[in-house]
């Protein structure tokens, strides 16, 4: 219970100002539902007749002041009455998420009635009221009745406007639940379907980490080669391959770079021209940028990182990273409802794309799906169902990529030059417990997509959620399945 509650009770966003998804949630006003209340003391969070819920507020209230609790600004929202758009708010957003230099702060947010009863009340408490008294039947060892009532709340988040997006759990590659809601295209209500193509942000790192291990395997390229053996025009020496996967290569973030020097002459963002992974190559060089760090000396999250490594995969195959992607991954594992992103419709077209939007404060929506550097392939860029993530998945217990010799890689955690872990494979977030065995995940966040992909590789556990309605509530739905299980 401590646990649900923390996580309910506080959202830990290092080293950020709020956003559009805590100005979504209710910030100075933009509330998206009467049922969200902006707390700025935790200590609200007690209940006084909830003995469980109450210990919990105690324990966080410790964890926040052994943390240094700063109160969140509550007028440091943007005003969008005055045109602040949603592009300037995603740029705040990214940079805040993958930099995470400041100290703590925390945006206290209760989510009354609505992720308390719609999501977190876990089946165990209502056993306990006698609520639930009989046995249920299970799928795959969930229990049906459980399911049918998480698909209910889905439906309700839905309606209050908290989530659109798909939920897919599989076992052992057959599907036990599967389910969407809200619309593909929110202008036209437009609804999303199973083979809806997602934008996957940062959960598209998996699969660059790929086309480098089957090059690795081709041949053509090594773990350990200097970047500047693929790209020479960077002049970065000692910072390998290896270094860019586990992301402590040290690079600087490319929005900075892109920021202060592209297409200046243009000061709206929502106007300025596409930049694409040579583009990014080019300033690089051209700029020359001192990095943060020596590489291997500490770990850093690196989109930077990972769109070098896109580009490294067009030196070592001679062929466009759409190319690669589609012939070597995609199309082998009947992956009909993938690509990777291009303005250029002769490249990308997807025969059921999804489209980002976020609802304002009156309940109208606004398109959240357009950025500047939507043509970088490599930290993201790549579009997917849920159905075709399965797939990737399941082929991930075989060898048809690569070898699992190779692909044990993938799942192992990066080093430091202190020997330290890190925690993150190649393209993985990788985890080793007692209850889940060998999990491996992964997260994505970007303009209105929201992206998570978990599998529980020992338990053959599988869980997708995919949404494009720059929700916050991501987490919610996540350890709502946590309960399920």
């Amino acid at each position: 219970m401590a646990a649900i509650a923390k996580r309910l009770a506080a959202q830990q966003t290092p080293g950020r100002f709020p956003t559009a998804l805590d100005c979504n949630l209710g910030i100075e006003g933009h509330g998206v539902d009467p049922d969200i209340e902006f707390i700025d003391d935790p200590g609200k969070m007690r209940d006084g007749n909830d003995p469980q819920l109450d210990a919990a507020v105690e324990q966080l209230l410790k964890e926040i002041k052994s943390d240094g609790y700063e109160k969140p600004g509550r007028s440091e929202c943007p005003d969008r009455s005055k045109g602040v758009g949603l592009a300037e708010e995603n740029k705040s957003l990214i940079k805040g998420a993958s930099l995470m230099k400041s100290k703590k702060r925390f945006n206290i947010v209760l989510l009354q009635a609505v992720l308390l009863s719609q999501f977190l009340l876990p089946a165990s408490l209502l056993i306990a009221q006698g609520q639930i008294q009989d046995a249920k039947p299970q799928v795959a060892g969930f229990d049906q009745a459980d399911l049918d009532k998480f698909a209910k709340r889905l439906d309700s988040a839905h309606e209050r406007r908290l989530v659109s997006g798909t939920v897919l759990i599989a076992v052992d590659g057959k599907i036990v639940f599967e389910k969407s809601v809200g619309y593909s295209n929110v202008n036209d209500k437009t609804p999303l379907a199973e083979n809806s193509s997602y934008r996957l942000a940062s959960v598209g790192k998996q699969f660059t980490a790929m086309g480098i291990m089957m090059l690795k395997e081709d041949g053509k390229l090594d773990f350990d080669d200097d970047i500047t053996k693929h790209l020479p025009k960077l002049p970065y020496k000692g910072i390998t391959i290896r270094h860019l996967l586990h992301h402590n290569g040290g690079l600087p973030d490319y929005m900075d770079l892109f920021d202060l020097h592209w297409d200046k002459e243009e000061s709206d963002l929502s106007k300025k021209k596409t930049a694409f992974n040579k583009d990014l190559v080019d300033l690089f060089a051209e700029h020359h940028p001192d990095p943060d760090f020596v590489a291997g000396e500490r770990y850093q999250y690196s989109n930077t990182g990972y769109v070098l490594l896109g580009s490294i995969i067009e030196s070592a195959s001679g062929m466009t990273i759409h190319d690669f992607l589609n012939t070597r991954i995609f199309e082998p594992l009947n992956m009909t409802d993938s690509s990777a992103f291009s303005p250029n419709a002769e490249v990308f077209k997807p025969a059921n794309r999804v489209f980002g939007f976020a609802y304002q404060g009156d309940g109208s929506s606004v398109d959240n799906d357009w950025h500047y550097l939507n043509g970088m392939v490599g930290d993201g860029g790549i579009y997917a169902s849920a159905r075709d993530l399965l797939k990737w998945d399941q082929a991930l217990y075989g060898e048809e990529l690569v070898s699992q010799t190779t692909l044990a890689e993938a799942f192992t955690s990066g080093k430091l030059n202190s020997g330290k872990e890190t925690g993150y494979g190649f393209g993985w977030v990788v985890e080793r417990s007692k209850n889940k065995g060998l999990a491996v995940s992964h997260g994505g966040l970007w303009v209105g997509f929201r992206t998570s992909i978990e599998r529980q590789v020992d338990r053959r556990l599988t869980v997708i959620v995919l949404s494009n309605n720059s929700t916050s509530n991501l987490d919610q739905v996540l350890q709502a399945i946590e309960e399920l299980q």
